[in-house]
């Protein structure tokens, strides 16, 4: 009688097994702050309804997203390559090292930099005023929400005043900008571009 019971356990448990549902996460994504969204892995982005392989050119690297690239310093994108350029005099790399700046007093124009005039300068040093009020500032990756969509990017956060300001990319791959407060020590609430409520947390 105990054979037949075991039996019958044995072969309930493997009926039960064989017959279960089975279901599988998005191929190559993971989960992001909201059990509702996928978010994909480095080295893909979302195209569709799905995550697909980035192709990276040559002189090109995975940004800090991890779902785009960027060109490496000394060369500057151009539709999907990576191609050198020349600096102009007055003007320097800028900080990603894939376009030019002008030197201070200096202003940009089609092919290279020219001489500010004196309204200009004075606008110049408002600006130069505005940044040491600001004090220590903070640059931090994001992720969170904008009008209920899944966002990622990266902001400037200012340690006197608490203003943030940056780029977001939505899971479609659309890009914004983004503006608020630093509300703690990791949370941000703002607003897109398009006038979007946002809740960002910093990484």
């Amino acid at each position: 009688m105990r054979h037949w019971l075991l039996l019958l356990l044995i072969v309930t448990a493997v009926s039960s097994a064989a017959f279960a549902p089975v279901t599988h996460a998005a191929d190559n994504s993971r989960k992001s702050l909201s059990a509702n969204d996928l978010k994909c892995e480095r080295g893909f982005h979302w195209q569709g309804d799905s995550c697909r392989k980035l192709h990276i050119p040559k002189h090109a690297a995975l940004d800090y997203s991890g779902h785009r690239w960027v060109c490496e310093r000394g060369f500057t994108r151009v539709d999907d390559q990576c191609v050198t350029f020349s600096v102009p005099e007055n003007a320097v790399l800028n900080a990603e090292g894939n376009g030019w700046e002008c030197r201070l007093n200096f202003k940009r124009t089609a092919s290279g930099c020219i001489a500010m005039t004196k309204q200009e300068l004075g606008l110049q040093s408002l600006e130069i005023q505005r940044v040491r009020e600001c004090g220590d500032s903070h640059r931090a990756e994001v992720t969170g929400h904008c009008g209920g969509e899944y966002v990622y990017g990266r902001v400037d956060a200012c340690a006197t005043n608490k203003r943030v300001s940056g780029q977001i990319v939505f899971n479609t791959g659309i890009e914004s900008t983004v503006e608020g407060l630093w509300t703690n020590v990791r949370s941000i609430v703002g607003r897109d571009g398009n006038g979007n409520d946002c809740m960002l947390e910093m990484e």
